[in-house]
């Protein structure tokens, strides 16, 4: 970092301590190890006075958690007491890490009930207009090489309308006149327009169902459901037993595929939709608030783990 720093580039790097601290890793030297009187001579010499110093001036902190001495701009914290992580909290680590570093395969469903085009407290944005919002932004950080898709769902004249026109692809597939399919998702977002009842249950049934049958090795593949409601009677009704059956069916731990909620909605009202969450890993986040906004969404987008 310190020596990326020192070429002048365009764009500077900044350290960030894990966890507001410093990692410490002990220095343990095997007798029999080759070198190993040089390693030993070595771990007493940096825990002088000398040494410290010597540490420092290379860019690293002391023993005591010291700031380096070089490279004081790429250095967030200040001086600080170091912390040990033991196994645990290493495997965590290098789980987030991994994590960070895969990329997502994300079907994203979105609700166009007529409640959608309610106006969303402490905002200038409707409930759809929020998610549209929303959903640009993400489109601004991912990753060229992540897939997408976006579908939508509401009723009109007492029937089930889903929109499923849009394949789970690649972000950078080309799809034509010089646009890539990141570009025709946002279009779809876009021109969306609420209005009609709720068939949530049903939507999530199918949209699952298309999840899992295109996961998409080594990426974290879920289904992101966006809404503000609960399920509403519908000609083609589903319960959510029979919802969380069918997802229980289709989820294969060899190939997971998470379901997640961000409920965009004051009152919070989850309720049943946990249930489902649960039982691929993922989460139910409520959006009650703008301060909610930021949190919420990286929680509901970057959600993973096993069930």
């Amino acid at each position: 970092m310190i020596a990326h720093n020192a070429s002048d580039p365009q764009v500077q790097f900044v350290s960030i301590p894990l966890g507001a601290g410093a990692a410490t890793v002990p220095i343990t030297v095997t007798a029999t190890e080759a070198g190993g009187s040089a390693a030993t001579a070595f771990a007493g010499y940096a825990r002088t006075p000398a040494g410290t110093i010597a540490l420092q001036a290379a860019g690293w902190r002391s023993p005591a958690g010291g700031a380096p001495t070089v490279g004081t701009d790429c250095i967030a914290q200040p001086p600080i007491s170091p912390a040990n992580f033991d196994a645990d909290a290493i495997k965590s680590i290098r789980y987030a890490w991994g994590t960070m570093h895969t990329h997502g395969s994300t079907m994203a469903l979105i609700d166009l009930s007529g409640s959608m085009n309610l106006d969303f407290p402490g905002s200038a944005y409707s409930r759809l207009g929020l998610v549209k919002q929303l959903t640009a932004r993400a489109y601004t950080l991912a990753s060229p090489k992540a897939a997408s898709t976006v579908w939508f769902f509401r009723t009109s004249q007492g029937h089930d309308l889903i929109d499923s026109e849009l394949p789970l692809e690649l972000n950078d597939t080309p799809t034509g006149a010089g646009r890539i399919h990141s570009d025709d998702v946002l279009a779809q977002v876009k021109a969306a327009q609420a209005g009609g009842g709720t068939p949530l249950y049903l939507a999530v049934k199918q949209a699952y169902a298309h999840a899992t049958k295109n996961y998409r090795e080594g990426y974290l593949n879920q289904l992101l459901v966006l809404t503000d409601g609960t399920n509403e009677a519908t000609a083609n009704s589903v319960t959510i037993d029979q919802l969380l059956s069918s997802v229980k069916k289709l989820y294969n731990p060899k190939k997971p595929v998470t379901i997640s909620y961000l409920l965009i909605d004051p009152q919070g009202r989850i309720g049943p939709l946990k249930r489902v969450a649960d039982a691929t890993g993922g989460v139910s986040v409520p959006v009650r608030s703008m301060a909610d906004v930021p949190r919420a969404y990286a929680q509901a987008l970057f959600a993973s783990g096993t069930p």
